[in-house]
């Protein structure tokens, strides 16, 4: 994933502001898919330059400042790419999809290590329930 994101972005700083791991992956995803530059997509949907500092708002209204309107993965790519709603949505709900499944293979192995541990300490301890039990 590293080699996706722009050079001299620790993958840290590209990770930060997005609600979850699987929204970063998926915009990284779709990044790769679409040839869309990762930090225009992180800007739309985080408020954050590439490298996690906020974006400079451009006005004020009645005297405070405007806020940017964060966007969806599916709206980020409208907005960045010029592509309609139904065709964005499916990108972003394939791109989605693509991250919880790497995310899962990723994460499966430690997962299975500390359930074969919890699963054995947990035979180990019925079985000698089982043996005070005549």
């Amino acid at each position: 994933m590293g080699t996706a994101l722009p050079s001299g972005v620790t993958v840290v700083d590209a990770a930060s502001g997005f609600k979850n791991l699987g929204q970063f992956v998926a915009a990284v995803n779709v990044s790769n898919n679409l040839g869309i530059p990762f930090a225009d997509l992180k800007a739309k949907m985080t408020g954050l330059t590439v490298d996690g500092q906020p974006i400079a708002t451009t006005g004020t209204t009645a005297g405070a400042e405007t806020s940017t309107k964060l966007l969806s993965l599916g709206q980020a790519i409208q907005a960045v790419k010029g592509m309609d709603s139904t065709t964005a949505t499916q990108v972003a709900n394939t791109a989605t999809t693509q991250a919880n499944q790497q995310i899962a293979s990723t994460t499966t192995t430690t997962t299975t290590s500390a359930s074969s541990t919890t699963a054995t300490t947990t035979t180990t301890a019925k079985s000698k329930a089982k043996a005070k039990k005549p």
